[in-house]
Formats: C-alpha cells, structure tokens, sequence
C-alpha cells in the first residue's frame, strides 16, 4: 500500500479517492501516449483543410479529425487504436477494482472502531421483575463458542446499553 494508506485511520473513502485519482491521472497519460500522439500527428499532417475553401485554418480544426478525413489510411488506423484502447481500458478498469477491493479491505481491517465489536438485539421481551441488562449478559455469555481459523471463539460482553424504540414516537 502507498502513501494514502496513512488516511486509513479516516476510513477508506480518503485512501481510495486519492488511489482513483492516481488512477486517472495514469489512465489519461496511457491514453495520450498511446492514441493521442499518433492521432495528433496524422491530424496535423492531413491535407483536407488545405483543399476546402470553406475550413477555417484555425488551430483546433488542423487537429481534429476533420483534417485528415481524406486519408483512409490514417482514419482506419485511429480506428484501430482506438479499438484496442478500449480493451485495453477494460482490463485496466479490472485492475483497478481488484486493487481498490483489496485497499478497501486493508483500510477497514486498519479502522478498529466500536462497530467492529458491537452486537444489536432487537424485540427484547419487557418484562418488569427481569434485570435486562444482566439477563442480556448472561444469555451471550454462556453461548456455544465457535471456531473462527482453529480457534475458539466466545463472547465476553464488557458493556450493555439499552436504548429506547423511537418508533412509536414516529408515526
């Protein structure tokens, strides 16, 4: 992981907006090199602004494609890199997913907050004589422990905080 995974601490969204955007920066320096070079260069080297009375020699136009649509050779040619660009930004767009699973997993697994450890219990019976609190403790407590990687695993509860149903106050 690089340098973003310092932001680990603030969750994942931090890492992983910096990763895209080096992600982006990547992908747009691949594509000019790539295609933009060539295309530029046949664009510039066309000849149909020179013959069209009507094209305004101005800096973009030369560049465009309109300048070279007289030669079917340089058109077939930026087809064909442009179709392979587009395959290319697949697997590139592929690579990047895995890779920002993977930080995203690293990030959470960093980030050790409450909510890693905390337990909801919902529809909790309201009876007077019962000390919820207690009752609660002892029911997670004696669980069966399971096997989590060859070890055994049971709960200890270190806090119990019951709150109100807003529900009813809602509607």
């Amino acid at each position: 992981m690089d340098d973003n995974a310092k932001l680990a601490y603030l969750g994942p969204g931090y890492t992983l907006f910096f990763m895209s955007l080096k992600y982006a920066i990547a992908f747009l320096t691949f594509f000019f090199l790539f295609v933009g070079i060539y295309e530029l260069s046949s664009n510039a080297s066309g000849t149909y602004c020179s013959s069209d009375p009507n094209c305004y020699k101005g800096f973009a136009l030369i560049l465009s494609m309109y300048n070279s649509s007289n030669d079917p050779k340089a058109l077939g040619t930026q087809q064909w890199l442009n179709l392979v660009l587009i395959v290319i930004l697949i697997v590139m767009l592929q690579l990047m997913r895995r890779a920002k699973r993977a930080t995203a997993a690293e990030c959470d697994e960093r980030d050790i907050s409450a909510s890693d450890y905390t337990l909801m219990v919902e529809n909790i019976p309201r009876d007077k004589g019962l000390n919820q609190k207690e009752e609660l403790r002892k029911l997670f407590e004696e669980l069966e422990p399971f096997e989590d990687d060859d070890k055994k695993i049971g709960f200890k509860v270190t806090k119990i905080n019951l709150t109100y149903n807003l529900n009813e106050l809602t509607k």
